[in-house]
């Protein structure tokens, strides 16, 4: 749960200093491969941390008067034209990046030190 804390607070940071949005990816990733000895570790600690920031994000902006664009991202997504289906699709594809680059990390240090 630290993990999942820290890569969240980091990420967040991040997100806020640099206009860049692949920091979902490299944060899990550096974490899982300096602390955790698992692949699903770093996918629960990815999944979660980048998953619960997008979801604050999209949220912030649907509730303040995002609700006409995310409803035509919807739309045009084919997603029925509710907006909070945007919102639920943006935390989806994250959640799955940050997963993913968290057991990519995690299983990078496990090849590297060459232990099962």
């Amino acid at each position: 749960m630290i993990g999942v804390v820290l890569c969240l607070m980091v990420m967040l940071v991040l997100q806020i200093a640099t206009p860049y949005w692949w920091w979902i990816m490299i944060v899990p990733f550096g974490y899982a491969l300096m602390a955790l000895n698992s692949g699903w570790q770093g996918f629960r600690t990815g999944l979660i941390s980048a998953g619960l920031l997008w979801l604050a994000a999209a949220l912030y902006a649907f509730m303040n008067s995002g609700d006409i664009v995310a409803g035509r991202v919807s739309a045009m997504l084919q997603l029925g034209g509710a907006g909070w289906m945007a919102v639920l699709v943006t935390a989806i594809v994250a959640s799955l990046a940050g997963g993913l680059a968290g057991a990519s990390g995690a299983m990078l240090k496990i090849a590297i030190s060459g232990k099962k």
